[in-house]
């Protein structure tokens, strides 16, 4: 008989006990994957340790409860490597969230399938490494290959040593180009790790990795957590990007923050890529125009002349409307307040929709949280007033005005397979211009020198948003335009601001520079650690309060700290938000506030989101 730790690949709140005890009739090695028994369902596990009855047998008589057994042992050996223990407890304690979360976001899902496809996959298979290309064609420019020559150089040097190494992309778009460019060089002799892959495919490349068949892998963020063997170098392109954050599910992890501390670890270099030292290079005439004297219209008078201009040379033109639908808001006029939605605080979009049945276009209004759909009222539901207006420029309503121009956005390319269709469609048809959300930025590599003239209608749905991080989003996003297009006008009702002087005339170093004072200034990294925790509840009240008792207890620890607030979105789903903006000055602060903050509560480490 053998008592057996385990650790639970499923969340259990940090003030429980995340290590549980079992028994079993044999021994288990340390790090097999078994089914427990938790509140009678059958849950994947850790074995942490094992041990013969007689040496636990004076600590199992000291308890009062009775051991389970182990269900099932779906792997009966340690199927990752010896790092991910200290590793894995690193994740823990940065981001504030119990083990076992840590343990589940860094393993497969499926485990019932994996392990069995893990038994199946024979080592001497020879198509360890095999990436399932899409139709992903597109050319590769000057600028994009001087950066992809950089990697292979590391690349090629980790195969000439016999090991491996990891290159993390922010986006699919850029991890396509790469490997498409790779697959020209090394013949198909890498792989892309993704926790989400199926489950055959994935125990196929874990068990590749792990006995070092597999030299080179690409992944996005969860690429982090592929099982090395004999690591030797990681590579994180485009470092900038805040792709690299998960902003999906906890802990909200950073791939960027993750491989500096893995590199730490296993002592190996980290490389960072950075595209924008190549982007800087396309020197561009960029141009602000102030819309104080015409704010209702599309466009200021300079930038009308430009347009017209530019079209009647038959040249291309991108616009960038950062707003869905054909109107943002739906605005009445006696009571000044915008229709929003019942489950949701946040403003209702009008669309023009097409029904597939009958083709009759009809309006809409929708939420972008919750996806609720509403038929366009007559009158204001707050006060019963009947002037109503629509307020601010949607991508719809520019396409109505330029009819001739393709649209790009979430709404139209739902899915990745989508935009690669649409992105060849522009490559291929004569009419070049194009209406898009800021969808474009991924896609930016392609379309190097592509478009004659980019105009942002609003820089201030950029902006205007509660984010220390805006300005330099905004910069970034602004650098790529002038990488694919030969000229770049800004429309903005506030042209004096000092960051349009800095697009016109300034580097992103000095830029970057000024930044980082103010942020240093007003306590914002990288002189202070941000935590975002936010408490939801059905009752607002309710949600309030708690909200107030846990910044009190902050107060008392003398911890600085800006809130509790309504989160931007006050109301999702029919839950209302707070939130609490914490600012760390020592690793000390973080220990007292890991034992503050209940399990319930939302933790963002690192927050690059603030809405």
């Amino acid at each position: 008989m053998f008592i057996v730790e385990v650790l639970p690949l499923i969340y259990l709140p940090k003030e429980k006990s995340q290590i549980l005890s079992y028994f079993s009739k044999k021994n288990i090695k340390e790090g097999s994957l078994v089914l427990s028994l938790i509140k009678n369902k059958e849950i994947p596990a850790i074995v942490i340790e094992s041990n013969s009855l007689e040496e636990k047998k004076s600590l199992v008589k000291k308890d009062s409860f009775i051991l389970k057994e182990i269900s099932k042992v779906l792997i009966e050996e340690k199927f990752f490597p010896d790092y991910f223990f200290e590793f894995l407890e690193i994740i823990s304690r940065y981001y504030l969230s119990s083990l076992t979360l840590s343990w589940f976001s860094a393993f497969p899902k499926n485990f019932r399938n994996f392990s069995n496809y893990w038994k199946k996959t024979d080592l001497n298979f020879k198509n360890f490494s095999s990436f399932k290309l899409k139709n992903f064609d597109f050319p590769i420019s000057n600028s994009l290959e001087n950066l992809f020559l950089k990697i292979l150089k590391e690349i090629k040097k980790t195969i000439k040593n016999k090991k491996q190494i990891l290159v993390i992309f922010p986006d699919n778009v850029s991890l396509n180009l790469f490997a498409h460019y790779l697959n020209s060089k090394l013949n198909n002799n890498f792989c892309f790790f993704s926790l989400s892959l199926p489950s055959k495919n994935l125990a196929k490349l874990y068990k590749g990795i792990f006995f070092n068949k597999i030299q080179v892998v690409l992944g996005l963020q969860s690429g982090i957590f592929a099982p090395f063997f004999n690591l030797e170098k990681i590579i994180i392109f485009d470092p900038k990007n805040n792709s690299h954050k998960n902003s999906n599910s906890r802990p909200f992890f950073d791939s960027r923050n993750l491989a500096k501390k893995l590199s730490l670890i296993l002592k190996i270099p980290l490389i960072e890529v950075d595209p924008y030292l190549e982007i800087e290079k396309k020197k561009r005439e960029v141009e602000i125009f102030s819309l104080k004297k015409n704010p209702e219209e599309f466009f200021s008078k300079e930038a009308n002349l430009k347009i017209k201009k530019t079209l009647s040379q038959k040249k291309s033109i991108l616009f960038i409307v950062n707003r869905k639908g054909y109107a943002p808001y739906l605005l009445c006029k006696d009571c000044f307040k915008i229709l929003t939605c019942n489950n949701c605080s946040a403003p209702l979009i009008f669309y023009k929709k097409l029904n597939l049945k009958t083709l009759e276009v009809k309006p809409k209004l929708i939420c972008r949280h919750c996806g609720k759909e509403k038929e366009v009222v007559d009158f204001c539901p707050n006060c019963g007033g009947y002037f109503l207006k629509l307020s601010g420029i949607g991508i719809q309503k520019l396409k109505e005005k330029f009819p001739q121009f393709e649209e790009f956005s979430k709404d139209n390319q739902k899915t990745f397979k989508k935009e690669i269709e649409f992105v060849k469609k522009i490559f291929s048809e004569k009419n070049k211009s194009l209406i898009s959300t800021a969808i474009i930025s991924k896609w930016f590599w392609v379309f190097e020198d592509f478009f004659d003239l980019s105009i942002i209608l609003r820089a201030e749905t950029f902006l205007s948003f509660p984010d220390y991080l805006s300005f330099e989003k905004f910069y970034l996003f602004c650098l790529k335009l002038k990488f694919i297009s030969k000229s770049l006008i800004i429309q903005t009702f506030n042209p004096e601001n000092y960051l349009f002087e800095f697009l016109k005339s300034k580097t992103l170093e000095e830029f970057l520079k000024r930044e980082i004072s103010l942020r240093e200034k007003f306590g914002f990294p990288p002189k202070n650690k941000l935590v975002r925790i936010i408490y939801s509840d059905k009752f607002s009240l309710k949600a309030k309060k708690e909200a107030q008792r846990i910044a009190w207890q902050l107060k008392l620890k003398k911890i600085e700290f800006l809130g509790p607030n309504p989160s931007f979105i006050f109301k999702k789903r029919n839950r209302f938000f707070y939130e609490i903006l914490i600012k760390l000055k020592t690793s000390q602060e973080k220990e007292i506030i890991s034992k503050i903050i209940p399990s319930d509560w939302i933790v963002d480490v690192d927050p690059i989101m603030f809405t």
